[in-house]
């Protein structure tokens, strides 16, 4: 099946902002906006909590207690990073993270159009933890340095 052969590739219809009579069934997409808008919100507490490009104790709690450490996070028991650090990207520029949060609106939109709110929801965050968890597993095995892992990439590959 080629990009073109998906349903919202299709159907026009699946990228209407919501604004005029041909809405769809669904509404307008808020999830994905509310994601995106979070992400984004959180990138910006992230970034400013660093002085001179040094961490304060906010980005240290937050890079202790939110990111992944390959190395450490599960064998410590500390299992809520596996997704927390899904939501949080590299305070250093904007680029990687604004790729992500526009890929993430637009393939988002199109999915809570055709699939609906719960199917998004479940699918993006279904690809932040698959994609934590790939990452952690190819620390363990060599594939690639233990650091810490964080950023919606999985979430947008599985909307993708």
């Amino acid at each position: 099946m080629g990009v073109h052969g998906r349903d919202y590739m299709r159907d026009r219809s699946v990228f209407d902002d919501g604004a005029g009579d041909d809405r769809g069934t669904l509404g307008p997409p808020w999830a994905t906006r509310i994601l995106v808008a979070a992400l984004a919100i959180l990138w910006v507490v992230f970034a400013a909590a660093f002085d001179g490009g040094r961490p304060n104790e906010l980005a240290r709690l937050i890079i202790d207690d939110l990111l992944l450490h390959p190395g450490t996070s599960i064998a410590d028991g500390l299992l809520w990073q596996i997704v927390t650090c899904s939501a949080f990207h590299s305070p250093n520029g904007v680029g990687h993270v604004g790729w992500n949060l526009v890929l993430l609106f637009l393939f988002g939109r199109a999915v809570e159009r055709h699939r609906g709110r719960s199917t998004l929801i479940a699918a993006a965050w279904t690809g932040a933890l698959v994609w934590a968890l790939v990452a952690t597993t190819a620390a363990h095995v060599g594939l690639r340095t233990p650091e810490l892992v964080f950023g919606a990439t999985g979430m947008v590959l599985a909307l993708a």
